[in-house]
């Protein structure tokens, strides 16, 4: 039996059994991609495009570790960010007073801050500065870094950190990022191709993007609905990608920070990404 095709068979049998309309899955090492394997539909209507190896998702949350995670971690190494420095020093409307001035971005990265989970901002809140208004007044579920509890808000906040610490949107501060990368990694034999990772929906790809919800084919917006409100750029969501971008990141973050020869992050940076946060529901 070939390495993947008990894999594979996995796969394809999920997506005849609509589990899923399609997917597309890559599998390799710190050095090249093993095995890339696309299957189903875009959608579950018979009609529907199939799914292909370039396939543009939604990357939901993983935007938190592979945008504003990566941009906070490049500007500590440049000397730029201080993982140590108040939330407040970043971000004039958060109070620089009681248990919300001891908050710093480390408790952000960490989800560690207090603020909860997630909250329908999007409902009353338009534009970044009703966001942070919002973030500012949000009651803390807990004491800042006394427990660790998964926090779209706390990502949201912190991307509004990284932009006022720059002056540029989080989106060009990505593209900045994802610059030095290059191309996509591939099969042998396969040519390169430019990345395809980025905020919002993307223009140029029809027929290549999933649908991000039942009622929007094409795509129109990110699925996620705070960060549509806020423009589909936003720190805890709104990236999308191929599955070959994903492996240039999943390399790169497993040589300790280098791809190709190029150093994007220290080694310091990446161990200290991976390593468990001490505090109760840490990981």
């Amino acid at each position: 039996m070939a390495p993947f095709e008990a894999a594979r068979r996995v796969l394809h049998e999920a997506a005849a059994a609509r589990v899923f309309p399609g997917a597309v899955v890559e599998a390799g090492t710190r050095r090249r991609v093993l095995w890339r394997e696309a299957c189903g539909r875009l959608t579950f209507e018979p009609s529907a495009p199939s799914a292909r190896d370039d396939t543009i998702f939604d990357l939901a949350s993983l935007t938190k570790v592979l945008a504003t995670s990566l941009i906070a971690m490049r500007l500590a190494d440049d000397g730029r960010l201080d993982l140590d420095a108040p939330v407040a020093d970043l971000v004039p409307a958060w109070p620089a007073e009681g248990e919300r001035g001891r908050v710093r971005v480390v408790d952000l990265l960490a989800h560690a801050s207090g603020l909860p989970a997630h909250r329908p901002y999007y409902e009353t809140c338009e534009g970044r500065e009703a966001f942070a208004a919002a973030l500012a007044t949000e009651g803390l579920e807990y004491e800042p870094r006394s427990r660790s509890v998964y926090s779209d808000l706390g990502f949201i906040l912190l991307g509004f950190a990284l932009e006022r610490l720059e002056g540029v949107p989080l989106d060009a501060q990505f593209e900045r990022l994802r610059g030095p990368l290059g191309a996509a990694g591939a099969l042998p034999g396969e040519a390169e191709a430019p990345l395809a990772i980025g905020f919002g929906v993307p223009a140029d790809a029809p027929g290549r993007v999933a649908p991000t919800r039942a009622d929007a084919v094409p795509p129109d917006r990110v699925h996620d609905e705070n960060a549509a409100a806020l423009g589909g750029v936003a720190g805890h969501a709104g990236l999308f990608s191929t599955a070959d971008d994903l492996a240039v990141y999943a390399q790169m973050l497993l040589n300790g920070g280098e791809f190709q020869g190029k150093r994007i992050l220290s080694r310091q940076s990446v161990a200290t990404m991976i390593r468990p946060v001490p505090v109760p529901g840490g990981y």
